[in-house]
């Protein structure tokens, strides 16, 4: 399927460019800095090497999701597209989707916790390095669908209610 917005598109989440931008350029300073430190004293490297071991993957993946310039989530006719975070779902189908509800995060930011059909089937098709991600969140949460909708531009509520109504409405 594709993962591209489909017709009626009830919610397309793109965070703003200027914090993509602003994102992949403190990831690649900590990055770059982290290399400098590695070249420096010996009491310095391993602070260089966590640096680099976080800050490299930021860097990828920001850097990944600027250029494809694909919605992060997607609530469209055929389901719920997540790119929310590196740990995101993907392609839903409404077959697969049963509810959603928002969860307080912390005072500033909210997710939105997706109910599926089978959540343990989930997990359990998910790859190794996303089963214990989605086995947690379906742990703390009751599903493995957990999309953060901070930075993306969208209200929690907003994206809420859109899956709803298509949940009602299939």
């Amino acid at each position: 399927m594709t993962e591209q917005p489909g017709p009626a598109t009830a919610v397309d989440a793109r965070p703003p460019l200027l914090r993509q931008v602003l994102t992949l350029l403190v990831a690649v300073l900590f990055l770059v800095a982290g290399i400098a430190l590695t070249t420096g004293p010996l009491l310095a490297l391993p602070v260089g090497v966590l640096a680099i071991l976080f800050f490299a993957p930021v860097a990828v993946y920001q850097l990944a999701q600027l250029v494809r310039g694909r919605p992060r989530v997607v609530v469209d006719d055929a389901g719920i597209v997540d790119h929310a975070s590196p740990a995101g779902m993907g392609r839903l189908g409404w077959d697969r989707v049963t509810g959603a509800r928002v969860e307080p995060f912390d005072e500033k930011s909210s997710l939105v916790v997706v109910e599926v059909t089978d959540p343990d089937a989930l997990v359990r098709d998910s790859g190794t390095l996303l089963r214990r991600t989605r086995q947690s969140s379906l742990e703390r949460f009751g599903s493995p669908v957990v999309v953060p909708v901070r930075g993306l531009g969208v209200d929690a509520d907003v994206l809420c209610r859109a899956i709803l109504e298509r949940v009602a409405g299939s």
